[in-house]
This record gives structure tokens, sequence and C-alpha cells, in this order.
């Protein structure tokens, strides 16, 4: 299973690290609108809602994943990630694996998903590299090439937000 979805905040020393457990019970919620003439419109508010709420960080996982029902032929696949443990690439890897996974189970195979890359094995590569001659050469090289910064390419907007507001939706069908 992807190690990312494994992953937990621990406090510790006042610092909050990172764990990621051997293994985990996946709740997939199912929240059924379809005995609802308007079921389409409630499982969208329900959609939006979930997004809104923002992630306990210490209650454990930091994903959500559900199947709200809007109607007897028509779901939508609630997947909900904060962002320390994916990002928009990771989440698209991740929505691939599940459309797969979801099509051969549809056209009768077995549904398992294939192994996911190792976030384990990404950290220890990256710190095999972080202490490597390469790694000196490289940081000599970057160095000398922006020794001086060129000028930013984006400047900030006046009156833009310094932080940023709450996650984002995508729609879309899985073809089968």
């Amino acid at each position: 299973a992807h190690d990312g979805l494994r992953l937990v905040l621990c406090p510790g020393a006042g610092v909050a690290r990172q764990k990621i457990l051997e293994q985990v019970e996946v709740p997939v919620a199912v929240v059924d609108f379809s005995g609802h003439a308007d079921g389409d419109a409630r499982a969208m508010a329900y959609l939006a809602q979930r997004f809104a709420e923002p992630f306990d960080l210490d209650a454990g996982l930091l994903w959500e994943a559900g199947l709200v029902r809007a109607s007897a032929g028509h779901c939508y696949w609630l997947s909900r990630h904060h962002h320390l443990v994916t990002d928009g690439f990771g989440t698209a890897l991740l929505t691939q694996a599940v459309a797969a996974a979801y099509n051969a189970l549809a056209a009768g195979g077995d549904g398992r998903l294939a192994p996911a890359p190792s976030y384990r094995e990404f950290v220890a590569d990256d710190q095999d590299y972080m202490h490597s001659a390469r790694f000196a050469r490289d940081c000599q090289f970057w160095r000398a090439r922006y020794a001086e910064l060129p000028p930013p390419l984006l400047a900030r907007r006046a009156g833009a937000p310094t932080t940023a507001g709450p996650g984002a939706r995508a729609r879309w069908a899985v073809p089968r």
C-alpha cells in the first residue's frame, strides 16, 4: 500500500514527527442520498462540506475515501487528502490506480492495486544522494550557475493573499 496513505503525525517534544504505520484499516464511508428526489444536489452539498472541513492533524489518517450515492445508477467517489500525504501528481497516480482496479473489477477481475512506489525507499535514496560525491558536485554546479540570481519571473500582485485557502475539488467520470 502507498506509504503516504499510512502516514500519521505524532507529537514529540513540541515537534510533530511523521510515522508510517505498518498497516491501516481503511474506512470507506457510504453515504446514500438515492432515496431523495434531489439526491444529486444533496450529494454535491455533502461533498462540498467534506472538502471544506480541515483535517485533524492529531486524529490519525490524513485522507479519507468514500462513496456518495446520488441515485440508483449514479455515485461519486470522495477522495480527500491532506497535502502532507500527497500532492496533485500523487493524487493523479492514486486516482489512476483506483480507476484501474475499478475497471478490473467491472471486467470480472480481482481489482488488486499494483504495488505502489515506496516513500521509505525514496527517503533512503535521497539520504544516500545527500551524502554522496555526486551531491557535492551538483551543489557546486548550481551554486556557480546561480551565483547571481536572475530577477523573479512572477511578481506578487498587490493585495494578493499571503495564505492559501481550502482545497479544491475536481469532477470527472471514470470510463469503463
